[in-house]
């Protein structure tokens, strides 16, 4: 993540969270029950620090439930 890129949001779940950066980022931690880190589980099952979400559009919000993440892109189509 580049210096002048900061949080501006933070959402948690049930044992993950999921980070939003001003420039429309999502970074995710924690638990991949049901591959709500944005990585499928037989690849990742668990993050002990944050990553960065790879292959998603750039995002304006997060929202997140009990083990589900919904994401709202800043792309118009």
């Amino acid at each position: 993540m580049e210096k002048e890129t900061s949080f501006i949001d933070c959402k948690l779940g049930d044992e993950f969270g999921v980070f939003l950066t001003s420039k429309g980022e999502v970074y995710t931690f924690g638990e991949n029950f049901d591959n709500q880190l944005g990585v499928e589980i037989s690849t990742i099952s668990f993050r002990e620090t944050l990553q960065k979400v790879e292959k998603i559009p750039l995002m304006s919000e997060v929202f997140v439930g009990r083990n589900t993440v919904f994401c709202l892109s800043l792309e118009k189509n």
